[in-house]
């Protein structure tokens, strides 16, 4: 049995409901926004801030999961995150557990979502090229891996997603501020340094 999935993706400085016009069909929606790139709980809480509130809005009408990158401080501890939305409602804040940076707290454990009966696995930043993520999606029978940074990497996105792609035998997509790529077990089905792609990627569930 097969499932083919809309995958889209959008890197912008301002989101708009404008801009979601062209993605509200999409099965899997990435977003790259300068303006919801940091997060502050305590204000959100609080009522200073409904960057979160507006957000969820703003990405209510995607039929599908919508996944966006940003950093988090929740009380002081700083993370790398990213956010899972579906049908206008947070259900999922994935935080980084491979961090190297100064400032940033390391998260534990991995995550995953599930759309219809797809199971996704999501790799925030650097956790790609974490050899235990990876094991852990395989061994929970995930049957894509959606990765996500707001960063620039310093590796070549297309080589690395690929040889992953091939050696995990599972699709992954990665979408970051450089290069975008979507791999079905190493083959390269897109990818490209534009500022938004739609591509098509079929899932094969035994």
């Amino acid at each position: 049995m097969s499932k083919r999935l809309k995958i889209a993706y959008l890197k912008t400085e301002r989101l708009s409901y404008a801009q979601i016009e062209c993605y509200v069909d999409s099965d899997i929606f990435a977003v790259i926004a300068r303006d919801y790139s940091k997060i502050c709980v305590k204000d959100e809480l609080s009522g200073r801030s409904e960057k979160l509130l507006t957000l969820a809005k703003t990405l209510q009408k995607v039929k599908g999961l919508c996944f966006v990158p940003m950093t988090t401080d929740n009380f002081g501890v700083v993370r790398k995150s990213v956010a899972v939305f579906l049908s206008g409602k947070l259900i999922r804040l994935v935080d980084a557990t491979l961090v190297d940076e100064k400032g940033f707290t390391s998260a534990f454990g991995y995550k995953t979502v599930t759309f219809g009966d797809v199971k996704i696995g999501v790799a925030v930043g650097r956790d790609l090229i974490s050899d235990d993520c990876l094991k852990v999606f395989s061994l929970t029978d995930c049957d894509l891996i959606i990765n996500l940074s707001g960063d620039f990497y310093d590796f070549s996105t297309e080589t690395l997603v690929s040889a992953l792609s091939y050696l995990y035998k599972m699709p992954i997509v990665s979408v970051n501020s450089d290069r975008s790529v979507v791999c079905d077990r190493g083959k390269i089905l897109s990818s490209s340094t534009d500022r938004s792609e739609v591509c098509a990627l079929t899932i094969k569930k035994t």
